[in-house]
């Protein structure tokens, strides 16, 4: 097929009946932009790694992963586009009720910082310990953390950075190694106001819980990567394995199992249990908190009560949780994180 190509005598035409110079758009006030500074060096390198955006998506796969493996959340992860921003602006985004995850991450030099909200970690101690999908504890206005929330943020941080690991491990091998957790934002702020930081916003979402992780990478160094970054990245997926697992794990869910109310345990010697008559008696306090267990692993742990004329045992968080203004966890559900940890 041949080409036409308008004379200049027809463009002049044409640009007559549209009113000359004068190009008329239509109404799109309406619609959000965003400021783009194309003299913005930073974001430019940045653009530039074209093997980040795949890199990223791999990223969230593992993440997901990680955590319905490790913290049996099924959460859909998005990871936003890098952005570059200086300090002061990353801050001043910033809302309240946060853990500050101080680390570093070698090859990059200088430290890094991953930002978890109070409102996640407290979403993922109340899944955790048997909650379902009831609606997790208010904690608006709590700017402190409790124990158990800042032990989940270790198991977060954990998945959070080993899948970062993996993702990049094809252009750049990193050695993440966490410094230091606390529930202010002292050492971002003791930052230089105009430095320059990577920021990585990953998007987390399940039923009607949303949230966002955010990691703050020095920028300086992270451009010392661009040229392990400029090529672009093979396509990377889930591998079947891990697909495998995510499915079974699904179906796992629909198994029934029986379950066993142990409402109380005493010890006795040898001697009076061979002793033992019908009709004899054994004296046990009255149950408080009931163990709950499958195949002989505690599962959680309930109340011992009487439903509907029938004696019941409510299933829940009593003796665990104290739902009050400190919404905070007894020792017993720490000592179950560290002992899950251990076996890990």
């Amino acid at each position: 097929m041949s080409e036409e190509i308008l004379s200049d005598n027809e463009v002049d035409a044409l640009m007559e009946k549209s009113g000359g110079d004068e190009v008329l758009f239509a109404d799109n006030s309406a619609r959000e932009y965003r400021l783009f500074d194309i003299t913005d060096r930073e974001q430019g390198t940045v653009n530039r790694m074209r093997a980040l955006s795949a890199i990223l998506k791999r990223h969230d796969e593992l993440t997901h992963l990680g955590m319905l493996k490790r913290l049996n959340t099924n959460f859909e992860v998005r990871c936003q586009a890098p952005r570059v921003f200086s300090i002061a602006e990353a801050v001043a985004s910033l809302p309240e009720g946060l853990v500050l995850v101080t680390l570093n991450l070698p090859p990059v030099s200088g430290q890094s910082f991953m930002i978890l909200s109070i409102n996640t970690l407290s979403y993922l101690v109340h899944r955790y310990f048997g909650g379902g999908n009831t609606k997790a504890p208010d904690v608006s206005g709590r700017s402190d953390a409790t124990s158990s929330e800042l032990r989940l943020s270790e198991r977060l941080s954990d998945i959070y950075l080993q899948s970062l690991t993996e993702a990049f491990q094809d252009k750049v091998s990193f050695e993440p190694e966490v410094v230091d957790t606390q529930t202010n934002l002292d050492a971002l702020e003791e930052r230089a106001a105009n430095e320059k930081y990577l920021t990585l916003v990953s998007e987390i979402a399940t039923g009607d819980f949303e949230d966002v992780i955010r990691l703050f990478v020095p920028f300086e160094s992270f451009e010392g990567l661009e040229a392990q970054l400029a090529g672009a990245q093979r396509n990377q997926s889930v591998s079947l394995e891990d697909e495998w697992q995510v499915r079974l794990a699904d179906q796992m869910r629909d198994v029934p199992v029986e379950i066993a109310g142990v409402l109380a345990t005493i010890e006795l010697p040898l001697r009076n249990v061979l002793g033992l008559k019908v009709d004899d008696v054994i004296d046990l306090s009255p149950p408080g908190r009931v163990s709950l267990e499958v195949q002989n692993q505690t599962v959680g742990f309930g109340q011992y009560g009487v439903f509907d004329d029938k004696k019941s045992v409510k299933y829940g968080m009593e003796g665990l949780l104290d739902l009050g203004a400190g919404v905070t966890l007894s020792s017993a559900v720490d000592d179950a994180l560290n002992e899950d940890a251990g076996n890990e």
